[in-house]
């Protein structure tokens, strides 16, 4: 929210952000080196504008990009960072980064980047929107090809970080050992960029920065040690694969395990040991948790059954960079065509036709819009808030995993 013309809104200050990359970038590296054991070879693109595109497994990937990078990057994050109060002051004052809402359109965000490109101003970008919940590098959205293209200025450095899903998994209460390595993989200066179509842009962003930490992990089995290596766990998987049923799962320290009796646990190198399990990895138990779910969908659909619940919630709706509490200590219900918050005789319903858009902060904020209105959901114990993110995209016949 500011009043000035667009080109000097982002060009006023941008010294700051330069000078605060060149003063952090030595003890970023070494923060990185010692906590993170993070390992990276610097790459200094060709062109003094570009894009970089990255994939994004860690809570400190922006400063493992950072340090990759040699030369000075706009950030693109997302918009919950601009609601926190003095942090996010020092935040525009200092970075100006290019706001993305989780769960909103992304068409004002597309335009904020091609217009700093235009300008002569790097950006970097992780395209998959979120955090891997899974291992796996998420779908991309399609429009980013066509993006680039109309930017018509800047090369593309692809950029691509390993390790760092078994040492943070997204879902995982607490950080293990263990090597995380980042490497730039590909620039593609602008001539090339212009002489491909959007599809085969998009196709070498997916290729370049594509991830299976559990493909990758069975190659070279690098431990991964860590406390409590389930804990959290039910935040990502919430379907049992013994009994069927949904958010009858639990985690205590290394043990992951079901109300029926399943019991099963993560070893150091993010694996499955015991239980009797069809799969051993995070990744295939979620595959396979969409994929039963998608067999009953138009059951569910044709009966509008109740999905799933979850009480202790709290809706907020989105105004700018603040928000107003619509509803506390309300129960929040899923259906087949339709999500419910209800507290005593207060209701509010949304139609899941009618949200074109929902995604997850953290691991428990969930966010959605509506028409021109922007919501968040909290809840006050620990709960699955990427349950609801998948299975309205399911739902709704949309890409997921």
């Amino acid at each position: 929210m500011h009043n000035l013309p667009e080109d000097q809104y982002w060009k006023r200050g941008l010294w700051r952000g330069k000078t605060l990359f060149t003063l952090l970038k030595p003890p970023f590296r070494l923060f990185l080196k010692l906590f993170f054991d993070y390992s990276v070879d610097p790459y200094t693109p060709r062109d003094d504008t570009f894009l970089v595109i990255t994939n994004h497994n860690s809570t400190a990937d922006h400063f493992m990009n950072a340090v990759g990078i040699t030369k000075y990057m706009r950030y693109v994050v997302s918009d919950h960072l601009f609601r926190k109060g003095i942090v996010s002051l020092l935040l525009r004052f200092f970075l100006k980064p290019i706001p993305r809402r989780k769960g909103g359109k992304g068409e004002t965000t597309r335009e904020m980047i091609k217009q700093n490109l235009r300008l002569g101003i790097p950006v970097i970008l992780y395209v998959e929107g979120n955090r891997s919940f899974n291992g796996k590098t998420g779908f991309t959205y399609p429009r980013t090809g066509q993006m680039i293209k109309e930017a018509g200025r800047g090369s593309l450095v692809t950029f691509r970080i390993e390790g760092a899903y078994l040492q943070t998994p997204r879902w995982a209460k607490y950080k293990r050992k263990g090597p995380v390595f980042g490497y730039a993989v590909h620039e593609y200066p602008r001539e090339e960029l212009n002489r491909m179509t959007a599809d085969e842009i998009n196709r070498h962003i997916y290729e370049d920065i594509y991830e299976n930490a559990y493909r990758h992990q069975r190659k070279v089995m690098r431990p991964y040690p860590g406390k409590a290596l389930s804990e959290h766990l039910e935040t990502a998987l919430f379907t049992c694969p013994k009994c069927g049923k949904m958010d009858t799962l639990k985690s205590r320290g290394d043990e992951f395990f079901c109300t029926c009796g399943m019991k099963t646990r993560l070893n150091v190198y993010g694996f499955f040991e015991g239980g009797d399990l069809p799969f051993d990895n995070v990744y295939s138990w979620d595959k396979w948790q969409n994929e039963a779910f998608l067999k009953k969908a138009d059951q569910l659909k044709a009966e509008n059954a109740l999905i799933t619940r979850d009480t202790g919630i709290t809706l907020f709706e989105v105004i700018g960079y603040k928000k107003k509490r619509v509803m506390k200590n309300a129960v929040l219900s899923l259906y087949a065509d339709r999500i419910e918050f209800v507290r005593d005789d207060q209701k509010e319903v949304f139609s899941l036709s009618d949200i074109p858009q929902s995604g997850v902060a953290h691991t428990q904020f969930l966010y959605f819009s509506m028409k021109d209105r922007y919501f968040e959901v909290r809840c006050d114990h620990l709960w699955s808030a990427r349950k609801y993110f998948a299975l309205h995209r399911m739902l709704m016949g949309l890409e997921y995993v």
